[in-house]
């Protein structure tokens, strides 16, 4: 499966200890991916959104308020993620108040260009869609 494929690599790049960004994983529809999964691949999930960003697998979780009473080990993790995706500009969001590296003089972005924030950093991005 895509989720055992991404552990394997994930302890692969740990052992090697590569931590260069590699890849983003994005989750849809966690609240309902999480019931449609077995009990081995919400490990693995688990596995992922744990281990992933110090291997170089960054993730992001879109979800509904729901994951709240979610009680999955992947779901307790994704709901302490420090990470998003945004797709306009930063001074136009409240959101994220205290950003590290806020950007002055804000132009409107590009088509498919976003914004990924991490630890309170941003990282203009591109963002390939199909």
């Amino acid at each position: 499966t895509l989720l055992e494929d991404i552990e394997k690599r994930i302890t692969i790049r740990t052992q090697e200890r590569k931590n260069k960004h590699e890849a983003t994983v994005i989750i849809y529809q966690m609240t309902e991916l999480m019931t449609e999964l077995d009990s081995v691949d919400q490990e693995r999930l688990a596995f992922v959104l744990e281990k992933g960003l110090r291997a170089g697998y960054a993730s992001i979780a879109m979800t509904s308020p729901n994951i709240i009473r979610s009680i999955d080990v992947a779901s307790k993790i994704a709901r302490g993620f420090k990470q998003s995706l945004v797709a306009m500009r930063i001074s136009e969001q409240t959101v994220f108040s205290s950003l590290n590296n806020r950007p002055i003089r804000e132009g409107i972005l590009d088509l498919q260009t976003h914004y990924y924030i991490l630890d309170n950093t941003v990282h203009k991005i591109k963002v390939l869609m199909k």
